[in-house]
This record gives structure tokens, C-alpha cells and sequence, in this order.
């Protein structure tokens, strides 16, 4: 019998060894309240939901950026976070062609993203967003980063660390700003928009909303309209 006992009470202080080795094996997402860094993807718009699948999504930089996914368009913009407020400016957004679903999708929650005046963080898990009257615009989740183990993760991520200014003589100062290795940010006068590559028989060519961008080495060239400026790479 004392046998029996002694195996029972070492198979229950396995059992619980076994459980407390398995809760400190969890790994709990801890939200950076001042700065909401990371990536977060938006599980509701407007309490109407979202399309599946769609990812929409938020990515709360250094320096006061966002940028990510609007389900079918890539999006950058300035945000300000202070004492749970939470304003979005100067926003800019690629043109792809979206189906008639995604467009309004699109539309809804770039409005929400315009509207926002402060966030909330529920249950050190969702991340709500609500305009001045109140209202629960967006819903989102942090995501967890994935183990950067591909080169190409690597490579993007040194990409969106860079950025050059070019003097445009009487057009000022531009700056570009990688947002994925096809992609750029184009500054000018404190206003941004993103540009797509294309192809281009010598340097790279970058062209959106009617500017056009071409950079070979330290030279540039950039038009908006019938305007055409030449640049330099500021030191």
C-alpha cells in the first residue's frame, strides 16, 4: 500500500512540474503602450467585421509612422500618439485596382484611420481605435513577429531602414523612402505619396499619382505634371 501511495503522489508532482514547465514555455505579447510598436492586424471595422482573409493591417514604426496593408492597397501616413490619443495624417496609399468588396472595404477603413482621435488597449490584447464621437471604429490584434530566418525578410527589412534626399533646385528637397523593394515613399513639401517601380532601360524608375522618379546613382530626374526637375543626392 505505502508502495501505491509514494507512486501516486510522485505521478501528481510530475503532472504538476509537466504544467508549470508548460506555462513558462508561453510566450505573452507585451504591448508597448507608448509607441503600440509592432504590427497589428484589424479584426473589425466599424463593428461590421472584415472581409476573410483580407489582412488589413497596421505597422506602428519609429519616428511617428504607420504603414501596412488595406487589404488591397499598401497605405504609409504620420501618426501621433500621446497619452492615448491617436491621430493619422498625410496618408498615402498605392493605386491598385481593387475588386468592388476590398474597394469599400478600403475606403471604410481608411476613413476609420482619418476619423481616429484615441485608442484603448483591452485586456493587454486588442487594440481599439475610436473618433470623437465615441464610436468603436477599428478593432486589431498584435501580431507576433516572424523569425526573420530568410534572407529576403533580411533584405526588406534593411531596405525600409533607407532613405535619400535630393536637392530638386527651385522644386527644394524630395526624400524617398523604401516601403518594399518595388515600392517607395516620395516627400516633398511635407506631403507623401507612394510610388511603384517600372521598368526602365538605365537607373530605376518610380512613377504614381502623375510624378515620376528616376535615380541613378547620386543623379535624378523628377517631373509632376509637364514640370521636370533635375537632382542631386544630397550629402
Amino acid at each position: 500500500m505505502r508502495s501505491i501511495i509514494s507512486i501516486f503522489i510522485l505521478f501528481v508532482s510530475a503532472i504538476t512540474l509537466m504544467g508549470c514547465v508548460a506555462e513558462n514555455d508561453s510566450t505573452e505579447i507585451v504591448v508597448d503602450l507608448a509607441t503600440l510598436s509592432g504590427a497589428w492586424r484589424v479584426e473589425d471595422i466599424d463593428q461590421g467585421g472584415v472581409i476573410d482573409n483580407s489582412m488589413v493591417t497596421m505597422l506602428f514604426e519609429q519616428e511617428n509612422r504607420i504603414s501596412g496593408s488595406t487589404g488591397c492597397n499598401q497605405y504609409t501616413g504620420n501618426v501621433s500618439l500621446d497619452d492615448k490619443a491617436f491621430q493619422v495624417t498625410t496618408v498615402a496609399s498605392t493605386r491598385r485596382a481593387c475588386v468592388t468588396a476590398l474597394a469599400k472595404q478600403e475606403q471604410r477603413f481608411l476613413d476609420a484611420l482619418n476619423d481616429a482621435v484615441r485608442y484603448e488597449i483591452e485586456s493587454n490584447t486588442w487594440l481599439l481605435v475610436f473618433d470623437a464621437s465615441n464610436k468603436q471604429r477599428l478593432k486589431a490584434i498584435q501580431m507576433e513577429a516572424a523569425p526573420k530566418h530568410h534572407q529576403q525578410d533580411v533584405m526588406l527589412e534593411e531596405l525600409q531602414d533607407q532613405a535619400a534626399f535630393f536637392d530638386c533646385g527651385s522644386a527644394g528637397e524630395v526624400g524617398i523612402r523604401f516601403l518594399e523593394p518595388e515600392t517607395i515613399e516620395f516627400s516633398i513639401d511635407d506631403r507623401a505619396t507612394v510610388l511603384k517601380k517600372v521598368r526602365s532601360a538605365s537607373g530605376e524608375k518610380y512613377i504614381g499619382d502623375n510624378i515620376t522618379f528616376w535615380n541613378k546613382g547620386s543623379q535624378a530626374l523628377f517631373s509632376v505634371d509637364e514640370e521636370q526637375y533635375v537632382c542631386d543626392k544630397s550629402p
